[in-house]
């Protein structure tokens, strides 16, 4: 299962994360995050000299990890009649001013997904490269600044802001939806997540993973995903449910029931199959009887001239007949 590739925190994500302040981050202050994308992005710059220019305006010519961020999003997400030179004083003074519900600024979080996207992505092999390419994460940091807007009843923006991710990362998150810190989306393609839909802190989504609402519900409908849960890859939570800390969700699963913390679903419905419910059943369940018989066969083959192989004996499974047992074909009619 592709599930299986996705990295597993040691611990809980605040333990992984190098001591911040929420105070801005600049080029005095020590920030161990952007201090290594620029020392990336400089051997990139020497081994991939039509990349300089490009390198060098999105990262090092750049104050701070917000800065390149603004410069980012703002060149991917062009459009609707605005520019990049627009869109970036907005998204910078997000980055620097935007705050979640927690009071932690949008540019430390960006840190802390940068971070997870790192460690638990086989894939990604530096900060720089999910700086620069990785679509699951640039869509996300949008997704934050759409967010702090949607609190601040800046409501138009923020749809815009959605709607430009949809069309360029094939990503729908509304506005609304509450999304923790530490957060990592590979691929990204096909992710949909609802108005009032919650995650927790550390959660790893594979693309085409949906958290939607069953179409019977309207107000909270949306299913609320508990702390260092991975779903995998085009699987479905529908409607509000709750997924306990810590659970798996398989592949192409479809959830419509609450989830334990700690376990692991799959199958449409989903069930368990692992975690504590799954060891309990298969400890207290009889072993399975081998449904298929195997009989020793009656007749040997008859070694010939030099003595040909017993087969029968390399393949027990297979009862070979004997040449006396086996019946004669009807001889042909005649004709007359």
């Amino acid at each position: 299962c592709y599930m299986a590739a996705v990295k597993e925190p040691t611990s809980s994500v605040s333990e992984n994360l190098p001591s911040m302040s929420n105070e801005s981050h600049d080029m005095a202050r020590p920030d161990p995050v952007w201090a290594a994308i620029r020392a990336e992005v400089k051997q990139e710059c020497k081994r991939e000299p039509l990349l300089t220019p490009k390198l060098h305006t999105a990262v090092l010519s750049q104050r701070n990890l917000e800065g390149s961020l603004a410069y980012m999003l703002a060149n991917m997400l062009t459009g609707f009649s605005l520019s990049p030179a627009q869109y970036i004083p907005m998204f910078y003074d997000a980055m620097e001013n935007g705050t979640c519900e927690r009071g932690l600024k949008l540019g430390e979080i960006a840190r802390k997904d940068l971070i997870a996207v790192k460690e638990r992505d086989p894939a990604c092999p530096s900060y720089s490269h999910a700086l620069l390419f990785f679509k699951g994460f640039l869509g996300l940091q949008a997704h934050r600044v759409s967010h702090w807007m949607w609190r601040n009843d800046r409501k138009m923006l923020a749809s815009l802001i959605q709607s430009r991710v949809s069309l360029v990362c094939g990503m729908d998150l509304h506005p609304a939806a509450k999304i923790g810190y530490g957060l990592m989306i590979d691929h990204a393609t096909g992710i949909v997540i609802g108005e009032t839909a919650v995650l927790g802190d550390g959660c790893s989504l594979l693309h085409g993973v949906t958290l939607g609402g069953t179409g019977k519900e309207n107000g909270d409908r949306h299913p609320k995903i508990g702390s260092n849960v991975t779903v995998g890859a085009m699987a479905t939570i529908l409607g509000n449910i709750t997924v306990g800390d810590g659970s798996k969700v398989a592949a192409c699963s479809v959830v419509v029931k609450p989830v334990p913390a700690g376990v692991t679903v799959a199958g449409v419905p989903a069930k368990v199959v692992g975690g504590e419910k799954a060891k309990l059943l298969s400890a207290t369940s009889a072993p399975a009887q081998p449904s298929i018989k195997l009989e020793t066969p009656q007749a040997e083959v008859q070694r010939g001239n030099g003595g040909s192989r017993d087969w029968s004996r390399s393949f027990p499974e297979v009862q070979v007949m004997s040449t006396s047992s086996r019946k004669k074909s009807p001889e042909p009619r005649s004709k007359l």
